[in-house]
């Protein structure tokens, strides 16, 4: 954690945990997909092939959570520091998953963009976030 003109700088590993803990505290039902695993050994890179093989699909959101009628599904980037734009395999996703009329996909930027979603039911002000909730969001 850094602090940069009065900012507390998290990378996303620190949003990811932050939001993790959001989750439990809350009782929410969610899992964590780690594709974001960038490994470079020898016998980790044939692990991620084992990985890959076994059906570990890459820009799969990083969470799916359980909610009371649907899934959620979360691509996280960090708030501040070096951007973290969408790949366009992550943005295929998004668009995939929301096709089905029982998840909602979307990406947010940051632990308080998480968690807004998970309060209000829709994702905010993103290009590739256009899909709402109707009331049963409020209903944890």
């Amino acid at each position: 954690m850094q602090v940069k003109n009065n900012k507390i700088i998290l990378t996303e590993k620190q949003e990811h945990l932050l939001f993790v803990k959001y989750l439990r505290l809350h009782n929410i039902l969610f899992h964590h997909s780690a594709n974001e695993m960038r490994i470079q050994n020898k016998e980790n890179v044939k692990w991620n092939m084992i990985r890959v093989n076994m059906g570990m699909s890459a820009g799969f959101p990083d969470f799916i959570i359980f909610m009371k009628g649907y899934l959620l599904c979360i691509e996280m980037k960090r708030l501040y520091g070096v951007p973290s734009a969408l790949s366009i395999v992550q943005r295929d996703w998004i668009e995939n998953l929301n096709k089905y009329d029982y998840i909602l996909a979307g990406w947010c930027k940051g632990y308080d963009d998480a968690v807004n979603v998970i309060e209000y039911g829709k994702f905010e002000n993103y290009k590739y976030n256009t899909k709402l909730i109707c009331e049963v969001m409020n209903e944890k």
